[in-house]
């Protein structure tokens, strides 16, 4: 959610001719104050792709940039980025939606899941409503669940190394996790 609303902001400020400003609440010494990182990958898109629109670029140009690499073709992280990007930019084309609203009457709330037993019940209520939990993260959790925070945080960094090594590696396969 957080990241469509950054989305929606930049095209609204490049759509207002604003850059400017977007670039100085938002996207400070070349770096986005909202961030997507999932991945070095994505982080480095969104940096490029950013800097790319800012800049007066055209949206539809993206893949013929010398930052864009062939890679990035297979990572949906990224594709999810500029692909939703297209879309708000389609759906917002003939829009009046300002950045006031956008900025002050959009709001967020935060629920700490650690904090309550409300917070798994939510956690797990807003995590049935859509996609369904892939299988190799029913198995991390498996595997992690009695384990101490400590050992949690060790061999979850280790799972995402392996995970983002099977993905950059999954040659033509949709998914990384099936076996060919």
């Amino acid at each position: 959610m957080v990241t469509t609303l950054f989305l929606v902001l930049i095209n609204q400020y490049i759509k207002s001719g604003k850059q400017k400003q977007f670039t100085n609440s938002y996207f400070a010494q070349n770096k986005p104050k909202i961030d997507y990182k999932v991945r070095e990958n994505s982080h480095n898109f969104l940096i490029n792709f950013i800097n790319h629109l800012l800049k007066g670029g055209d949206v539809k140009d993206v893949e013929d940039q010398y930052w864009f690499y062939s890679e990035y073709k297979n990572d949906a992280t990224i594709w999810s980025l500029y692909n939703n990007y297209l879309f708000i930019a389609e759906k917002l084309a003939s829009c009046e939606l300002s950045i006031e609203y956008l900025e002050r009457q959009i709001e967020f709330w935060y629920f700490d899941t650690n904090e309550s037993e409300q917070g798994e019940e939510l956690y797990l209520y807003m995590n049935s409503r859509g996609e369904t939990v892939q299988n190799n993260e029913n198995i991390k959790a498996e595997l992690l669940e009695e384990k101490s925070d400590h050992e949690k945080h060790v061999w979850g960094s280790k799972w995402e190394i392996w995970q983002a090594l099977f993905w950059k590696n999954k040659g033509e396969n949709k998914n990384a996790d099936k076996r060919v």
